[in-house]
């Protein structure tokens, strides 16, 4: 086990101080930002997000596979999001409780207890001294730079890796704010995205950001733990590499990439005894008008094994897909979007009209969501 971590860590951290540079403030990711001096104030923010999910060729009725958690309903109105924050904010303390509803939370949250369902994120923080916050309780992931929150992202729908990585978590973080360039969160967890425990160990991750310039910005996320009961003790680690270039008001562009292993059993220490899989994308946002912007997603997920998606096939889950959004925005706290997916897998594992198995899933969704 210490060889493998030993042999992670050092990928993960070559991967990311061997990159080149930079990033931008126009994509959110799912950890919680750090309180600014100027904050003294308790605020009430919302979010409703309603969708109409179209599947060309696909059966009427039809719901989407378990590896999609958020505009999961097809051919009805429905609601993905809807949201109320409360929050507070001061250079000592702060405290945040949000609340929510929707298919995301229908879905994402429904092996959590009932009385967990509807909690969007529940934690309370202060600061231990000037650069740095320690949070406690329930927030949302520190990996990855797609949330839940659809206006913050580059495409209407969520790309493979973050439907299929932590949305939120449960536990303690230290966060060390840097100034301008750096910053530093590191995670004692209760594992991987679940609220309440399901062994008795505990998980740890890093999420590191690096500003070299204006422009560019570089995410490091990983974790470690066991996922599994005690009785199995399956260490999983993974880690997150992100890169997010902001060139201009009318361009941006986002490059993601995930790896993670498991071991297949109890005591494995080799590097056959490993399961692992792997997911990347690349995202665009242009915008030629004020109002008017443009999504593009190139994407791909590999997991053999089954190690997060259930493997049904002789082949498991490996699939590709590109994604073209038109956003509208009629109203600064109003966004219309539309986003034509395609997707093609290895194996038949989507439903066409017929009732019968493909590998070729192609739909159109569209939505409308309003911020305040």
């Amino acid at each position: 086990m210490r060889r493998h971590f030993f042999a992670f860590s050092t990928f993960v951290l070559t991967g990311f101080f061997g990159q080149a540079q930079v990033v931008t403030d126009s994509i959110k990711t799912k950890a919680e930002p750090a309180a600014s001096e100027s904050e003294n104030k308790l605020s009430i923010s919302g979010y409703v997000e309603a969708y109409y999910n179209y599947g060309i060729g696909a059966p009427k009725a039809q719901m989407y596979q378990p590896y999609f958690y958020n505009f999961a309903r097809q051919n009805e109105v429905s609601l993905n999001l809807a949201y109320a924050k409360l929050a507070y904010a001061d250079d000592k303390i702060r405290g945040t409780l949000s609340l929510m509803t929707g298919n995301y939370a229908q879905y994402n949250l429904a092996a959590e207890a009932s009385v967990f369902q509807n909690l969007y994120e529940g934690f309370v923080g202060f600061k231990l001294n000037k650069n740095v916050w320690i949070d406690a309780g329930v927030f949302s992931s520190h990996i990855g730079c797609e949330s839940a929150i659809g206006k913050d992202n580059f495409n209407l729908t969520r790309s493979f890796i973050a439907e299929n990585s932590p949305y939120y978590e449960t536990g303690v973080k230290l966060t060390h704010d840097r100034g301008k360039k750096w910053l530093f969160t590191f995670l004692l967890l209760n594992g991987w995205q679940n609220m309440r425990e399901t062994n008795t160990d505990k998980a740890a991750g890093w999420h590191i950001e690096f500003k070299p310039n204006s422009k560019l910005t570089l995410y490091s996320c990983s974790f470690a733990g066991n996922e599994k009961a005690d009785t199995a003790k399956q260490y999983r680690l993974f880690h997150d590499f992100d890169l997010v270039y902001n060139a201009s008001d009318k361009f941006s562009f986002m490059a993601s990439f995930d790896y993670g292993m498991e071991q297949k059993a109890k005591g494995d220490t080799t590097a056959g005894d490993w399961n692992n899989w792997f997911g990347g994308c690349l995202e665009a946002k242009i915008s030629p008008w004020k109002k008017v912007s443009i999504g593009l997603r190139a994407e791909q997920y590999n997991d053999k094994n089954g190690v997060i998606i259930s493997k049904t096939t002789k082949n498991g889950f490996q699939t590709s897909g590109l994604s073209a959004n038109v956003d509208v925005k009629p109203h600064s706290n109003v966004m219309w979007r539309t986003e034509i997916r395609y997707l093609n897998s290895l194996d038949d594992i989507f439903l066409n009209s017929k009732s019968n198995s493909t590998h070729i899933n192609l739909t159109a969704v569209t939505s409308i969501n309003i911020s305040f």
